[in-house]
């Protein structure tokens, strides 16, 4: 089982050493249920955040979509608190023409209401996926992850609530966070959040 850390939702107080607030036309949000940013280029090295508030019952989804119009899933990462078969598990998948072969990480507890945040890291061959700053799985590339263009949340019409969602990128053996293309659908405020952290830790 994993002991999953609760995060503060004043995403604000990470201490920051360049932070610029703008407004960025490149964002999207596309209705109650789901909330998307679109993007220029995404390459090993750069991350994705998805910070949300865990669902009551039922699940949420972080998809990094491919820009070919044929609904290539490049990786799908859904949270199911209790949905079909599965419960306090993550699935991973990719769509490829069709679904492939699931991934799942079990045992990820989480109270109703409490900050999930998660990153998705391209690395060389795989991702490396994060739930508050614990490592829980390494998902081996199906596909070219150079291909996203998308990252799409879904709340699935539960009670999940998206707090941001951005790119980033992780330098210097992680000494260095640059974050990037942030959406505030709380504040009914698409943003760009831009921010250089220096993790001294």
């Amino acid at each position: 089982m994993y002991a999953v850390q609760e995060l503060s939702r004043d995403r604000m107080t990470v201490p920051a050493i360049l932070i610029s607030l703008v407004a960025l036309t490149g964002i999207t949000v596309s209705n109650a249920n789901t909330e998307y940013i679109e993007l220029e280029s995404f390459d090993v090295g750069q991350c994705i955040e998805a910070s949300y508030t865990a669902p009551t019952t039922g699940r949420t989804s972080v998809d990094l979509i491919a820009a070919d119009g044929t609904g290539t899933v490049i990786l799908h990462v859904n949270y199911r608190k209790e949905w079909g078969s599965r419960a306090n598990s993550f699935i991973l998948n990719s769509n490829i023409g069709g679904w492939g072969r699931e991934q799942v990480v079990e045992g990820v507890v989480t109270t109703p209401g409490m900050v999930m945040a998660l990153e998705i890291c391209a690395q060389d061959a795989n991702f490396s996926i994060s739930l508050n700053g614990l490592e829980i799985a390494i998902y081996p590339y199906r596909i070219n992850v150079n291909i996203t263009r998308k990252v799409e949340f879904n709340s699935w019409e539960y009670d999940s609530i998206l707090l941001t969602l951005g790119t980033g990128s992780s330098q210097l053996a992680g000494q260095w966070t640059t974050y990037s293309a942030t959406v505030y659908p709380q504040y009914r405020c698409t943003c760009f959040l831009s921010f250089t952290q220096l993790n001294t830790q």
